[in-house]
């Protein structure tokens, strides 16, 4: 059992600033900009820079249990960046 690419009306709703609400929801949009769901999980769990060297799961997930709303939401600033090619 494989995981479904996002649709393009997932995708389009989810690069609305603040839609991102859940990990899902960045998994999703993270498959889209990156282009697999290997990438988008190796992204989720790789230290980048713009977040002190912490994994994106770690910011948005920082106890490993409770949801970080505002890490979710740098999270989805993140993949817009490089989707829009900007650099951080």
């Amino acid at each position: 059992m494989g995981m479904e690419e996002p649709t393009a009306d997932i995708d389009e709703k989810l690069k609305e600033p603040g839609s991102c609400k859940t990990v899902a929801d960045i998994l999703a949009l993270a498959t889209y900009v990156l282009g697999s769901p290997n990438y988008a999980i190796r992204w989720m769990a790789s230290p980048i820079i713009v977040f002190s060297m912490k994994a994106p799961i770690d910011v948005m997930v920082p106890d490993g249990k409770n949801i970080d709303p505002e890490g979710i939401n740098n999270a989805q600033t993140i993949l817009m960046r490089i989707e829009y090619g900007i650099y951080s």
